[in-house]
């Protein structure tokens, strides 16, 4: 996937850009869920198996959306970020960052490249890495920085803490949001084998007690990014 880095962008010679493109890839899909497929169909009331597979669809969906509305992460998982570098600093688009990044530097034509010392080399702060030495050199185009980093809110020390009221709000957004598009599937969900499901909606078609509960979140985040 690649995207477009709105940071501001200074390379050697003091010239200013601003953007560069960011190529993400998930390299280890979440094994955590905030909300399981047994807790969405007894919110739902569905007591047989025929839809078992829709429903597991659709509370992936949830997640999904509801890390793009919040601009976080939900449960710890693995990417992949490559670009090339000419930057005082480099943002990392998943957050929030868990641990500490792997950063591999690769010069043109190299087929293995150096390995970053964070301390040394380069230092985190929240999602945002910055150079020891004031500047990311440019590297080779495209791919010369690929930084590989955990991301996640809920952890499995974490993720079924009775204490987090923001993780309880999620759940609920997930779990009403799981039960308004089964409730509606003829709308929003369409089979393309008897397996797989497209699911298909946007914020304006969600109902306004999700949309009560989902804002504050939204807006408490914005800016994280």
């Amino acid at each position: 996937m690649g995207i477009k880095d709105y940071f501001e962008i200074e390379n050697a010679t003091g010239d200013k850009e601003y953007d560069q493109t960011i190529y993400l890839t998930q390299k280890t899909a979440p094994t955590l869920s905030l909300v399981t497929s047994t807790e969405a169909k007894n919110f739902a009331k569905v007591n047989y198996t025929a839809d078992d597979g829709l429903i597991s669809d659709i509370v992936k969906s949830a997640h999904f959306f509801v890390e793009s509305q919040i601009h976080k992460c939900l449960c710890q998982q693995t990417w992949i970020q490559k670009q090339q570098g000419g930057c005082n600093k480099i943002k990392l688009v998943k957050c929030p960052v868990i641990g500490s990044p792997t950063v591999t530097i690769y010069e043109d034509f190299d087929s293995v490249g150096e390995a970053l010392v964070i301390n040394t080399d380069f230092r985190i702060l929240d999602n945002v890495l910055f150079s020891v030495d004031s500047f990311f050199t440019k590297y080779r185009e495209g791919d010369g920085y690929s930084i590989e980093y955990d991301c996640g809110m809920y952890t499995s020390s974490n993720y079924t803490s009775s204490n987090d009221n923001e993780r309880t709000i999620i759940k609920n957004i997930i779990l009403r949001m799981t039960a308004f598009l089964y409730e509606n599937r003829q709308i929003y969900c369409q089979t393309f084998n008897e397996e797989n499901w497209s699911i298909n909606y946007s914020y304006a078609d969600l109902p306004i007690e999700i949309k009560h509960l989902l804002n504050p979140i939204r807006q408490h985040n914005l800016g994280l990014l």
